[in-house]
């Protein structure tokens, strides 16, 4: 198990030192309230072993501040408890004493605080310690049950007091770090949405401008040709200004495209309310964002759409993010390798009530070494500087927020997504 180690993650010390202090008061307490509680069975030893215990509980704030290093300060705190038992249980009788049992709370605690690890070391701890007063038992070197007088009912309340009161404060510390996780969990997720979004809007960006800069290159060295002929005083060639004209004309209704494109993704994106998607139109709106990288590629794109226009639901700009960050990955993938023919596959197909979405190259693939992972938040498979592990992550998680689900599946060569998603209705074109 890659878990069963001494060494914590930083973020395990910092949320379960939220709880070292408490649980250290919390053990004081007790500390104290068995000191009354044997002072009454006239325990006078007892009396001092659980109030000295109690009183070196209380410095672990002190600890915290001037040591700061949890490990120490947790195995503190369960060495001081482990103690304070085996003295009790010594002085009370040993393995036939009630407070034997409550050694079974303190891989329980070791657990809480630090790891499993330690849990297991300190169960191999109480378990040392029980054969011990076995053994001193069997040579009579047990010492005299100070509470041989004390009535076993009273002796039994003890015991099951500060078992059930010791698990029952475990368990409720143990579902706040639950939800304090929870929360840290949500949190990363947030930020991660965050980044991509404001990463993905950088690669919008760019390829919008070289999208647009690309035909105004075009439009002005054209207008230079014509400007030209027109300063030489020269007659027109009417053929020559026909096809400056032509491409003008083309380069423009390029621009056309491009802006009309962005227009759409802007006014989708000022609304987060949830609307149908034309699944056809958002892959075909994806594809158009990289045709650059296409040329440069020379990457072919083979899709398999249906006829008829199929509609789903979800907030436009996180599933045109979702598919488009797929897509990104395999462009990019493909842009890395020297093969001499790449291609992209993305074939769509519909069942009863569901849109399933193929989305296929034929790279390099995916190492079964980090299948496991790469729907993991900052988990990339790229070069340094050009992989963020966001953008799988974050589709992984619009899809299935939307009813859908991602996988990665395994393909002859390349990687093979398939994606899943609920149809709401299909509308067939007219002929």
């Amino acid at each position: 198990m890659a878990s069963f180690h001494p060494r914590m993650t930083d973020y395990a010390k910092e949320v379960k030192a939220h709880y070292t202090a408490p649980f250290s008061y919390v053990l004081a307490l007790m500390g104290l309230v068995n000191a009354y509680i044997y002072y009454k069975l006239n325990a006078g030893i007892l009396v001092w072993a659980c109030a000295i215990s109690g009183a070196l509980a209380l410095p672990v704030r002190f600890f915290e501040n001037k040591i700061k290093n949890h490990v120490l300060q947790a195995n503190y705190i369960i060495v001081l408890f482990c103690t304070c038992i085996t003295f009790i249980a010594f002085y009370t009788g040993a393995v036939h004493s009630n407070a034997i049992w409550w050694l079974g709370t303190i891989p329980l605690l070791a657990s809480f605080l630090l790891n499993a690890f330690f849990g297991v070391v300190w169960f191999i701890i109480i378990i040392a310690i029980f054969f011990a007063a076995l053994m001193l038992e069997a040579n009579g070197l047990v010492p005299v049950n100070v509470l041989s007088n004390a009535d076993m009912t009273g002796r039994i309340i003890i015991s099951f007091s500060l078992n059930s009161s010791l698990i029952f404060i475990l368990c409720i510390l143990t579902e706040l770090i639950r939800d304090k996780a929870f929360e840290d969990k949500e949190e990363l997720s947030a930020k991660a949405f965050q980044l991509n979004q404001l990463a993905s809007l950088g690669k919008l960006a760019s390829g919008v401008a070289h999208e647009i800069n690309n035909p105004l290159t075009v439009i002005r060295g054209a207008q230079l040709r014509i400007a030209r002929q027109i300063e030489k005083g020269d007659e027109l060639d009417k053929s020559l200004l026909s096809d400056y004209m032509e491409k003008i004309q083309k380069n423009v209704s390029r621009i056309q495209e491009v802006t009309s494109l962005m227009r759409s993704i802007s006014s989708n994106a000022a609304n987060r309310t949830i609307s149908d998607i034309d699944i056809n139109k958002i892959i075909s709106d994806v594809i158009q964002m990289f045709s650059e990288e296409i040329q440069q590629g020379h990457i072919e794109f083979m899709t398999e759409l249906p006829r008829e226009h199929i509609i789903f639901r979800g907030i436009y700009t996180e599933m045109f993010q979702a598919f488009f960050n797929i897509i990104e990955n395999a462009v990019y993938e493909l842009m890395e390798t020297k093969q001499e023919r790449k291609i992209i596959k993305i074939r769509i197909d519909k069942t009863a009530d569901s849109i399933v979405a193929i989305i296929n190259d034929n790279g390099r693939g995916i190492s079964p070494l980090v299948r496991d992972h790469i729907f993991d938040p900052f988990f990339t498979t790229r070069t340094v500087g050009r992989g963020r592990g966001l953008g799988l992550s974050f589709s992984y998680n619009v899809f299935n927020s939307n009813g859908g689900t991602l996988e990665l599946v395994e393909a002859d060569n390349g990687s093979l997504f398939r994606i899943v998603l609920p149809i709401k209705e299909i509308k067939v074109p007219n002929a």
